[in-house]
C-alpha cells in the first residue's frame, strides 16, 4: 500500500478495502511509516467493533453479536498475528448478513433497502474468500430447520432466493474471475481421492489434535455441550448438521494440507470451524 500509494486488493478480494483505507489515508496525510503501520492495526479493531456495534445496537440481535465475540476467541492463537485473512473479515460480514436476514425492526421499517443491502453483502462475500460458502450454507440450513418462532421467523422463500443468487454469483466468479492462488488451492482438494482411505494418518490431524488440547479447548468443550444438548432434546437433524459440517470441513482442510503448514496459516482456515458450533450454542 505504501509502495504503490493505492489499495492492495489481492485475488479480487475487494472486501478488505475498508481496513486498507486506514493505512492508505495515513499515507496520503504524510504520516511516517510507523504511524501508517499502526493505523493498519487500528483498522481491524475498528472493523470488528463496528460490525459488532451494528449487530448489537442498531439491528439489536444480541445472539449474533455474542457469536461474533465468541468467534474472535474460540480458535485464536496464531491467527492473532495473521489478522489480514479475508475469510476472517468475511465471517464478520456473514454474521451481519444473517442479523439483517433474521427478523428485526430495520427490516420491518425499510424492507426494500435492507433486501438490497443483503444482495450487496452476498456479492462482497462471494469475492472475499471461497471458503465462506461453507458457513453460509450451514447457517442457511440451520435457519431452515429452526422452528418458526419470533426469533427465527424467516421468510424461507427469501432465504432460498438469496442463496440461489449467492450460488449463481459464486459460480460466475469461479468461471470468469479465476486467480492462480485460488486455483492452486482448489487443486489440493484432489487429495480427497489420492489419500483415500488413509485420512486419519496424516500429520495435519495430529497437529490439530495436539492444538485442540493446548489452544482450542473451548471449541472442544462447546462442541461436546452441543452434542449433549441436541441428544437430550432428540434434535437429530441439527445435531447431524453440526457434526457433518464440522467433521466435513475439518477433513477438507486437513486433507488439502496433509503435512500441515505454519500454525497461523492452518488456523486461519480452522477458525471457520468455530461458526459450526457457535451458532447452535448461542
Amino acid at each position: 500500500i505504501a509502495k504503490d500509494s493505492t489499495l492492495a486488493i489481492q485475488n479480487f478480494r475487494f472486501g478488505s478495502a475498508f481496513i486498507q483505507l486506514f493505512p492508505l489515508i495515513s499515507l496520503k496525510l504524510g504520516l511516517p511509516l510507523e504511524k501508517i503501520i499502526l493505523s493498519y492495526s487500528v483498522g481491524f479493531v475498528v472493523f470488528f467493533s463496528l460490525i459488532y456495534s451494528i449487530i448489537k445496537y442498531l439491528i439489536k440481535n444480541e445472539s449474533l453479536s455474542n457469536s461474533l465475540l465468541l468467534y474472535n476467541v474460540l480458535i485464536v492463537s496464531g491467527t492473532f498475528y495473521w489478522i489480514q485473512s479475508e475469510q476472517i473479515q468475511g465471517s464478520a460480514l456473514l454474521l451481519l448478513y444473517f442479523a439483517l436476514l433474521m427478523p428485526n425492526h430495520l427490516k420491518e421499517k425499510w424492507p426494500a433497502a435492507v433486501l438490497a443491502f443483503l444482495y450487496l453483502l452476498l456479492f462482497i462475500l462471494v469475492f472475499i474468500h471461497p471458503i465462506i460458502i461453507f458457513p453460509l450454507i450451514f447457517f442457511n440450513l440451520f435457519l431452515y430447520l429452526s422452528p418458526s418462532s419470533d426469533k427465527f421467523k424467516i421468510d424461507k422463500q427469501e432465504l432460498i432466493s438469496l442463496t440461489l443468487y449467492f450460488l449463481v454469483v459464486y459460480l460466475i466468479k469461479l468461471v470468469f474471475f479465476k486467480h492462480p492462488y485460488d486455483s492452486q488451492s482448489i487443486k489440493k482438494k484432489k487429495n480427497l481421492i489420492t489419500l483415500f482411505p488413509y485420512y486419519f494418518d496424516i500429520q495435519s490431524n495430529k497437529n490439530f489434535l495436539y492444538n485442540l488440547f493446548t489452544d482450542y479447548y473451548l471449541f472442544g468443550i462447546i462442541f461436546l455441550v452441543n452434542i449433549g444438548f441436541y441428544t437430550l432434546k432428540s434434535s437429530w437433524k441439527k445435531l447431524s448438521l453440526m457434526v457433518i459440517f464440522s467433521l466435513g470441513y475439518f477433513l477438507l482442510i486437513n486433507v488439502s494440507y496433509p503435512e500441515g503448514a505454519n500454525k497461523f496459516y492452518m488456523e486461519s482456515y480452522y477458525v471457520q470451524l468455530s461458526l459450526f458450533v457457535i451458532i447452535p450454542f448461542i
